[in-house]
C-alpha cells in the first residue's frame, strides 16, 4: 500500500470512530425534551387538563415502569381482593367511567428499567427517566401517563431527602413517581398511586377549577383537599398519614378514596367539556 494509500486509509478510521462516538454520547443523554420542541419524551405528555376531561379523549393509557428493588405488588391480597382492583376503580371514578382504562397490573407487563440505580429521586431526575424510557404518547383520543417505582426517597425542591413521601406527580407532564423504600404495604402504594393521580389530573385547584360551591373542601396550602377521609388530603402524601388512612378507610377493592367533593369539580369541567 503507498504511503498516500495507508493516509487515506487511517483518516477514514479516525473519521468513522469520531462519528460513532458522537452518536453514542447522544444516544446517552438524559435530558428530556422541553414541551413544545421535536422528539417523543415531549408528545407524551399527558393533554392539557381542560381537554383531559373533554369528550375527544375516550382513553387514558397508564404506562407503568419499575427499577431494580422496586417491582410494585401484584395479585390478591388475603382477606381484600385484587390489589390493583383499588387504583383502578379511583382512575374510573375520576372520569366517572366514560373512559377506557389501561394499566398493567402484573409486574410480568411491566417494564424493568435496569439503568435507573437505588438512590434519592428529584423532580427532574424522575424525567430525565421518563425521557429515556416512557414509549406510551398522547393522542388525540388518548390520554397518557407515566409512572415509575423507584428504589429511593425523593428530593424536593430544596435539595432535602424527604424520606416520608411517598409519591409525587410531576406538574403538568403527566409523569409519577413512586418511592419504594417509603412503603410499608400494598394497600399504601395503592393509595400513593391514587394520591400522585389525583394531582396529575388537576386535583386539588391544580387544573381542575374548584366549584363555586366547593371552595370549602380546599386546604390552606391551595392543593389538598380538607376532608380526612379523601385520597387527595394532605397527610396521605406522607408514609405515616398513608398507614394510618389505609388501616382505618380501605375496607374493599373497588372503594372510591377520592372525596365526592373533588369528583364534583371534575363533572363541572367535565360538563364545560361535552361539545369537544
Amino acid at each position: 500500500m503507498s504511503t498516500r494509500s495507508a493516509r487515506n486509509t487511517s483518516w477514514l478510521k479516525a473519521s468513522i470512530r469520531l462519528a460513532s462516538m458522537a452518536l453514542f454520547l447522544l444516544s446517552c443523554s438524559s435530558e428530556p425534551t422541553p414541551a413544545g420542541s421535536s422528539g417523543a419524551p415531549a408528545a407524551s405528555g399527558k393533554p392539557d387538563v381542560t381537554k383531559l376531561f373533554a369528550r375527544s379523549i375516550t382513553n387514558v393509557a397508564i404506562e407503568i415502569d419499575y427499577a431494580d428493588g422496586a417491582a410494585p405488588a401484584e395479585g390478591e391480597l388475603k382477606n381484600f381482593g385484587p390489589v390493583w382492583s383499588l387504583f383502578n376503580a379511583n382512575v374510573l371514578a375520576v372520569f366517572d367511567g366514560k373512559k377506557t382504562v389501561s394499566f398493567p397490573t402484573k409486574v410480568s407487563a411491566m417494564e424493568k428499567l435496569g439503568d435507573v440505580p437505588a438512590k434519592s429521586f428529584s423532580n427532574q431526575d424522575l424525567l430525565d427517566v421518563a425521557a429515556a424510557h416512557r414509549n406510551e404518547a398522547s393522542t388525540a383520543d388518548t390520554a397518557s401517563f407515566y409512572v415509575v417505582f423507584v428504589n429511593g426517597y425523593w428530593i424536593d425542591d430544596s435539595g432535602a431527602e424527604q424520606q416520608d413521601i411517598i409519591s409525587v406527580s410531576v406538574g403538568g407532564t403527566g409523569v409519577i413517581g413512586v418511592f419504594k423504600p417509603a412503603i410499608e404495604s400494598p394497600l399504601i402504594e395503592q393509595l400513593a398511586l391514587i394520591h400522585a393521580f389525583g394531582h396529575a389530573v388537576g386535583f386539588v385547584d391544580n387544573g381542575v377549577p374548584v366549584g363555586e360551591a366547593n371552595k370549602g373542601h380546599v386546604d390552606e396550602s391551595g392543593k389538598h383537599c380538607t376532608n380526612e377521609k379523601c385520597a387527595m388530603h394532605a397527610a396521605v402524601e406522607t408514609a405515616a398519614g398513608a398507614k394510618k388512612y389505609a388501616s382505618t378507610l380501605i375496607r374493599s377493592p373497588e372503594a372510591v378514596l377520592i372525596g365526592q367533593d373533588c369528583l364534583s369539580d371534575a363533572r363541572l369541567l367535565e360538563s364545560t367539556q361535552l361539545s369537544q
